[in-house]
């Protein structure tokens, strides 16, 4: 065996006893080092997914991309299509859904009426 592969194998046997004598430190140390890491993960870490913020953020169209974020606010809206059985038979078992909804945090009234409901409007759902 050469010598390179024998010091090799030499310090591979000095490393796996030092880990022995010492199996409960290094876990601790390990166990530690992940605590920390899942700490910082959830408490400091950012989370952007904006592809502008992998931009230089001192470059001059970037500053002025925040500017107008600051000054234009989001009007992002989720479309809800819910349906069931016409209330041509007195349920009102869709309407029911649509009012539980608002209640729930739906801040604007439904855009349409309901189909096969000619007598709900919007507006008239959340009042």
């Amino acid at each position: 065996m050469p010598r390179a592969r024998r010091d090799f194998a030499d310090l591979a046997r000095r490393y796996v006893g030092w880990l022995r004598q010492r199996a409960l430190g290094v876990m601790l140390a390990s166990v530690a080092l992940l605590g920390g890491a899942v700490f910082l993960i959830v408490f400091h870490l950012p989370l952007r997914a904006d592809f502008s913020y992998l931009l230089p953020q001192e470059a001059p169209a970037v500053r002025d991309l925040r500017k107008l974020e600051a000054r234009v606010r989001s009007t992002d809206a989720i479309l809800v299509i819910v349906e069931g059985p016409a209330a041509d038979d007195g349920d009102q078992g869709l309407a029911q859904v649509v009012l539980a909804a608002a209640e729930h945090g739906a801040r604007a009234p439904p855009a349409g009426r309901l189909v096969g409901d000619p007598q709900v409007v919007p507006g008239e759902l959340g009042q």
